[in-house]
This record gives structure tokens, sequence and C-alpha cells, in this order.
């Protein structure tokens, strides 16, 4: 094979300020084979092709090859990068995105990965730097939003949506492509110029999961990501989770209970109560930001599903006159938000749903939730700062484990209302949820979150998936004692007891 083996490639759109550094670091890379640096320029207007071409000529590093694609969006600019590394025979491909630097080594553990270890997709670590100062709200749960990856100092295999890679670093196997014509980045999830959401690199981590792709997370595979400042506003965060509510409630989401127009009654529910708690926290001086990004995921999802409802109903896009949605659609979810929202916090201490454990019931959760509870999230309280060396950084998202194993207490202690003990198991699946999704394989809890969440499950009457989190919780720790007695009290009650 005389052409490259491997293909390097940035999709740009108006960026040719930060391209000579880039590609510069691009083509300096070391790589056990020949490799090419591609630009798919995506119909930019500053120039773009120029600095490439200058660029390309100067003496020394890879080969540049530039590629123009008129067809505007992230989406067809990615899969007409993976086209040109089909054509010239190359057997991987690496993308990164136009914001950022490649720091040395990359390239030799991408390929290392997917040659020498099997891997099908490869990624590694996006550590961010910020133009000017970082705002003082911006804490560290959130610098995943603005693609933040750290899984931790050590590789190992990827099996769940735990530990996404985001294309921002990642390389593939060409042969994923090449032997499936229909895998290819999604048009639903595409993002255009400056547009906001996407999440087509997410999409695709999600398809490659679900068909049982070798998938492996690098750390010495590391780029640096520029972060601009118009991201570094809270309303930048808002209209992410917004955005990002709706393709999943246009394509993804499966609307379970009684609806009206497709949605779900207890979605807009959902909606209203985390306003309520963004509302409540402003109005005592505490961070509110990460409830009203879930009131805005959620008025998201309920805008996506309408539409997918009244698309439905129509037979397909432009029939059956205008669909609900817009601007006006959004205002008027968002006005019933902060009505309900409202009064939701006025009674919320009366609820059933009040998220903050009573006196009594942080008694009965461990330590380290009754001191997240009494001092807060921040590192510099003493107490705190103890915990965190103990649980690594992964603490900041303890509240979701102790709120989860509280509501299930809730739950259990119900006994004579389904509704409210129906309600509590819901409310403790998706806090454990969260823990499952946004931990990292080793944080020390992981095997206590999937065996509450079984017991979720079962009291959901989801019992086959209680069974798989009782294994994976075997799987973790195979001397944890209580997913082992759960399955054997299911086989009891099933009359198995050989």
């Amino acid at each position: 094979m005389t052409g490259p083996r491997l293909i390097y490639a940035v999709c740009t759109w108006n960026r040719a300020g930060r391209l000579p550094a880039l590609l510069r670091a691009m083509r300096a890379q070391e790589c056990p084979v020949p490799f090419e640096v591609l630009v798919v320029d995506n119909n930019s207007t500053d120039g773009t092709r120029g600095v490439v071409e200058r660029i390309a000529a100067e003496q020394g590093g890879a080969p540049v090859r530039y590629v123009f694609e008129p067809e505007q969006g992230i989406v067809p600019a990615r899969n007409r990068a993976i086209e040109e590394a089909l054509r010239v025979e190359a057997e991987s491909l690496v993308f990164i995105d136009d914001d950022e630097l490649p720091m040395p080594g990359l390239l030799v553990a991408a390929w290392n990965a997917i040659e020498d270890e099997g891997a099908d997709c490869v990624g590694g670590r996006v550590r961010v730097q910020f133009e000017r100062d970082r705002p003082s709200w911006l804490v560290d749960e959130l610098l995943g939003f603005l693609a933040a990856v750290d899984h931790g100092t050590s590789p190992f295999w990827i099996e769940d949506r735990g530990t996404p890679i985001w294309t921002a670093n990642v390389g593939y196997r060409l042969a994923l492509f090449r032997t499936d014509p229909t895998l290819r980045f999604d048009l639903r999830y595409d993002r255009k110029a400056k547009g906001i959401g996407g999440g087509e690199d997410a999409a695709m981590f999600w398809e490659l999961l679900e068909r049982g792709a070798r998938i492996r997370y690098r750390p010495d595979m590391v780029v640096s990501h520029l972060v601009e400042p118009w991201r570094l506003r809270r309303r930048y965060f808002l209209r992410l989770h917004a955005a990002a509510g709706y393709r999943y409630g246009r394509f993804r989401f499966e609307p379970r209970g009684r609806q009206m127009f497709g949605v779900p009654f207890w979605l807009p529910v959902r909606a209203a109560m985390h306003g309520a708690r963004a509302a409540g926290l402003a109005l005592r001086g505490r961070p509110a930001l990460r409830e009203a990004m879930n009131a805005c995921h959620a008025l998201g999802i309920i805008a996506g599903t309408a539409r997918r409802w009244w698309v439905h109903r129509n037979g397909g896009a432009g029939k059956g006159g205008r669909a609900p949605g817009g601007r006006a659609a959004a205002l008027a979810l968002l006005l019933c938000v902060i009505a309900a929202g409202g009064a939701l916090h006025t009674v919320q201490a009366r609820t059933v749903g009040q998220w903050m454990p009573t006196a009594a019931e942080l008694r009965t959760l461990p330590g380290y939730c009754q001191d997240r509870f009494r001092y807060g999230p921040s590192r510099k309280h003493p107490v705190i700062a103890r915990w965190y060396r103990t649980f690594g950084d992964d603490f900041i998202h303890i509240h979701h484990f102790c709120a989860g194993l509280n509501f299930l207490n809730r739950a259990k202690m119900a006994l004579g209302d389904k509704r409210r003990r129906a309600f509590n198991y819901q409310r403790a699946y998706g806090n454990l949820s969260y823990i499952i999704t946004h931990v990292s394989p080793r944080f020390p809890l992981l095997p206590a979150a999937r065996y509450y969440r079984g017991q979720a499950l079962e009291g959901m009457g989801r019992t086959a998936e209680a069974v798989r989190d009782y294994l994976a919780a075997i799987e973790l720790k195979p001397a944890y004692p209580p997913p082992y007695v759960a399955l054997a009290e299911l086989h009891r009650r099933a009359g198995r007891m050989e």
C-alpha cells in the first residue's frame, strides 16, 4: 500500500485564524505508519483554503489534503471525511476539532489501540482551556458540557454510556464504515455553523455500543480544547440542554403512561419541579444553574415529543398544517413551568417529591451523605475535602446517589400508598441512573448504585432489568453480598431454588 494508512481529519468552518497552529501540530505528530492530514472545509468564507495551502507548502511534516464540502453542517463534513478516507483505502481515521490542539503521542496511542489492541473505536482526554478567566459559577461538574473528557489515567474498554468519548478526540477503524455503508453520522443530529447542540458524536457512540463494537479509552490520547468566551455564559448551558432535550424527545424518547399530544403527563410536572427548585435556590442565593438546565432539558423533550407526535399524526413533515413548536410554543411552555413552579415551590416541603431528606431521614443515610447535605459540595470545607480524597473527583455527583438511596427508603416505607411508592421508586431510579452514567468505572460506590437501582427496578415491576443490574454489580465487585441475596430472593419467589 503506497497511500496513507491513517487519516488525521479536521472539519472546519470560518476559523482560518486558528488553523496554522492546529495544522502544524497535526503535521508534527509521530505515527508508526504513513498518515495524511485531511482538512474538510465546510463552506468557509474567511480564506480558509488559502491558509491550508500555505501550511501544506511548508517543509516537513505529514502531507496535507484540502477538500471543500458545500453542504453546510458538521454531519455532512464528518461523513465527507469518512468517504475521503475510504477512497484512499486508509485503515484508520482520527478526528480532531478546529478549536483544539493535539498533544504529542496522540496518533501513536490511537494506532496502537486500533491495530494492536483490536479496538474499533478509541478516544482520549479533552482538556479545556479558556480564552478569558473562568467564571466562578463554572464548577468542575459542568466542564463535561464544554466537551471535557477525563476518565482517569489508565486505559480500559468502554462498555456503557457512563464513560463517553467525543469526536473532539476519537479514532475509528475504517472497516466499520467500509463493511456497512449505512453506518455514518446521523443527519438528524446535525449542527450548522455556530449552532448549539448537535449530538452527532453521541449518536455514533450509542450506535457503536448497541452494535457491540470494541471501544477503547486511551488516556495518552490528549487534546487541548480552547473554549471561546461566548460559551462561558449561563444562557449557553440552558440553550444546549434545551436543544439536547428536543433531539432526544424527537428521535429517541419512548413515552410511557397517560399522554396528551404524545407527551406523558409526568413530564411537564418534572419540568415544573426542576423550575421550582431552580427558583427556590436562586431566591436563597444558592447555585441554581444545574436545576435550570434540567428544566430546559425537560422542556426540550416536551417540544421534541410533541413535534414527533404531530408529524406522525399528519403522515410526515409538511402535511396537515404547521406543527406546534417554535418560539410561541417554547414561550408557552416556559410560562407554564414558571407558573407551576411557583405553586410547587410553596408546597414543596409537603409533597412526596421533596428532594432534600428530613432530619430523621438524614440519620438513616451513610456519613458521606449526611456531610454532603449538611456542608454542601465545596471542596474548601475540610469535611467535604476529606470525602473527595476518599472517593475522588466523582464525589461531585454523590448527592444523586444519596437522593436515590433516600427515595428508595421512602418507597419501601410507603406500604399503603401505591402512588407514593411508585413515585419514589421512579425518583430513586432516576437519581441512581444519573450516578451510573456519570461516574468513572472505578468509582467505589458504583456496585452499590447498580444494586440499589436494581431494587428500584424491582419495585417498578421491571424484574428483567433489575436482574441485569444485580449481575452488573456482581461483575464490578464479586465479594459484594447484596446482589447475590437479591437474586436468591427472586429465585425463591419464582419457586426456583435449585
